[in-house]
């Protein structure tokens, strides 16, 4: 059965909860995965070059920098008492483009980041860092919005199961995470969205029962897929 082997998370500044450290450490202990925990720090030139020197700007990054990674060290100092393999990181940049650029290096299976407003009243919802990673992300990423459980019990894997270009690929990477988180007793959906094309500009075209046929055909199409 296919099995997690590294696992990143992306503990963002507003994520004081850990949620998505806490859901990524079940995993780990589960499937024996290496677990990396990472924090970047978007940089604010503005606030820099009113600083009144350069050695005066690195030093407060710097400053900001070994600050922000004791406070990691001693989130997962836990974690590593336990006998879990966690390595901890800060970077400077775009949050969703050095995450993304850490994936690619290390070759991650899987990542975790917490949900906007999880912990609030406010609701949960996806901010634009989600979306980017979501869109642009080589690897699955799980969008953690409560806190963690040992194995959950029901997934819902969305695939496209088109056979164009690295589709069907996709697909079963998917699907294999899913399995993955899911485990043996666990319980796995598969949605996939389907269209007729073109279903719109034929319908002046076509006869209704040929446009009805055509539509059906499809949507077994996509079925069997």
């Amino acid at each position: 059965m296919y099995s997690l082997r590294r696992i990143l998370v992306y503990a963002s500044l507003e994520d004081e909860a850990f949620l998505a450290l806490e859901q990524g450490a079940a995993l780990a202990r589960r499937h024996r995965a290496a677990l990396s925990v990472l924090r970047v720090l978007p940089k604010r030139d503005s606030l820099l070059k009113r600083l009144q020197g350069r050695q005066e700007a690195d030093g407060i990054q710097r400053a900001l920098a070994e600050g922000q990674q004791a406070l990691l060290d001693a989130r997962v100092a836990p974690l590593l008492e336990e006998g879990l393999d966690v390595h901890t990181e800060v970077r400077w940049g775009a949050p969703w483009l050095e995450v993304i650029r850490t994936v690619m290096r290390d070759d991650h299976d899987l990542l975790l980041k917490t949900a906007e407003g999880a912990g609030s009243s406010d609701g949960l919802f996806f901010g634009s860092t989600a979306m980017r990673l979501i869109r642009k992300c080589p690897c699955p990423v799980w969008i953690v919005g409560r806190p963690a459980t040992d194995r959950p019990t029901r997934l819902l894997a969305a695939i496209d199961p088109g056979q164009d270009g690295d589709r069907p690929a996709v697909a079963a990477r998917v699907l294999e995470t899913a399995r993955a988180v899911a485990g043996e007793d666990g319980e796995q959906h598969v949605v996939s969205v389907w269209h007729a094309p073109g279903e719109h500009l034929f319908r002046s075209r076509m006869r209704p029962e040929d446009l009805d046929d055509y539509v059906r055909a499809e949507h077994e199409a996509a079925r069997e897929s």
